[in-house]
């Protein structure tokens, strides 16, 4: 069994769920729910072919607004404690794992430990920091998790690890400013997307291990999606 270890701040998740989230209005919540998020996420993907190693550095608390009508989600975060990877932790992620994922390189607030780290390993990103800081980790990543959305932050510089850029509509695969690949879906309502981009890396490296980047990101997209349904009926 493959083991993946998961690195990133410890995420301490309040989330509200409602139908509709108006700015400058008084919003009606349906539900309040306190969880682990960010890595622990990757739980979420109920994947019993690989083995999952977790270290928490660092510690963040997230308060979500889960907006179920249009199926996307506003975080607002607050640092609690600063990510530091130790020694240790390295030793234990290169000798015990056979892939690492750095959830959030960019809540690290130093992440030049980081390229110690020997295996192959992915990384994704949760703001709109300048990608350039983060040029030394890019290249030696595998494979780069973004949203969509922050597509633009790439422009200013050409890198050869594919850059997995996702969204509701779908995914497209860069790689030197050229689109590789794309796969189209159409977006839900009534859905938790909460947590998508960790799911969705989750499936992806499952796959990755035995079939092709293409195979792989498209797979992936459609558990991630089977997998959001299965747990918004779970919730209901």
């Amino acid at each position: 069994m493959n083991t993946i270890s998961l690195i990133g701040k410890k995420y301490n998740d309040t989330l509200l769920y409602t139908e509709s989230n108006i700015i400058g209005d008084t919003n009606q919540c349906s539900k309040k729910l306190k969880r682990l998020g960010g890595m622990y996420n990757f739980n979420d993907a109920n994947i019993d072919s690989v083995k999952l190693n977790f270290y928490p550095v660092g510690e963040k608390s997230a308060f979500i607004v889960v907006d179920n009508q249009t199926s996307t989600r506003t975080s607002y975060v607050i640092d609690e404690k600063d990510a530091l990877l130790t020694k240790q932790t390295i030793d234990q992620i290169n000798n015990n794992s056979v892939w690492a994922h750095m959830c959030y390189v960019d809540d690290f607030e130093t992440h030049q430990e980081l390229l110690k780290i020997d295996v192959p390993y992915s990384i994704d990103f949760c703001t709109l920091k300048k990608r350039e800081t983060y040029l030394p980790i890019m290249k030696k990543a595998k494979i780069i998790f973004d949203s969509r959305e922050r597509k633009n932050e790439y422009n200013l510089f050409t890198l050869d690890t594919p850059i997995i850029l996702h969204d509701q509509n779908g995914v497209e695969v860069i790689k030197n400013h050229i689109i590789i690949s794309s796969f189209s879906l159409t977006p839900m309502k009534n859905l938790n997307v909460n947590g998508a981009g960790d799911i969705y890396a989750a499936h992806f490296i499952k796959n990755y291990f035995d079939i092709s980047l293409n195979k792989s990101c498209y797979r992936a997209m459609i558990e991630t999606t089977k997998t959001l349904i299965e747990r918004n009926n779970e919730e209901i």
